[in-house]
């Protein structure tokens, strides 16, 4: 089970946030513009490690740090999708661990039939982050709503 300290919270909304936006980009198609908000969540990351007390809490934002600067870093779209599904997967254990706060910030989680995962806002139309052609990749997307 994956905890934080109230202090580091606030660090991990802001990582959230960013990732939010990570997708909606990826979702687009990527572009350069990715790397400014990578950044951002590489920031926010730095900053949990240094408020969360040691324990699973510090290795689940140290996981997000180093996922981000691989995003950061990527070249192609490949490279980036590698880390995207990387930080998804250490935003997600977190979820699995407080399934609750999946309702209160608004998320889903979705599984494309590739065995990918991410998390989307509830209100947005379900789009798989992965797929290089939005018709034929990802057919089939199972949501999971708690």
């Amino acid at each position: 089970m994956i905890t934080l300290d109230k202090k580091t919270y606030v660090h991990f909304q802001a990582a959230l946030l960013s990732y939010q936006y990570i997708y909606s980009y990826l979702v687009k198609g990527g572009g350069d513009g990715v790397a400014d908000v990578v950044q951002n969540l590489i920031d926010a990351a730095k900053q949990g490690i240094e408020t969360e007390s040691e324990g699973t809490g510090e290795d689940m934002m140290q996981n997000i740090l180093e996922v981000g600067e691989k995003l950061k870093n990527a070249k192609g779209r490949n490279a980036q999708h590698e880390a995207f599904f990387a930080i998804s997967d250490a935003f997600i254990s977190y979820f699995g661990s407080w399934p609750n706060q999946l309702i209160r910030n608004r998320l889903k989680i979705c599984r494309c039939k590739n065995g990918h995962q991410w998390l989307q806002p509830e209100s947005s139309p379900t789009a798989c982050p992965y797929a290089t052609n939005k018709f034929l990749d990802c057919l089939i997307i199972v949501e999971t709503k708690y």
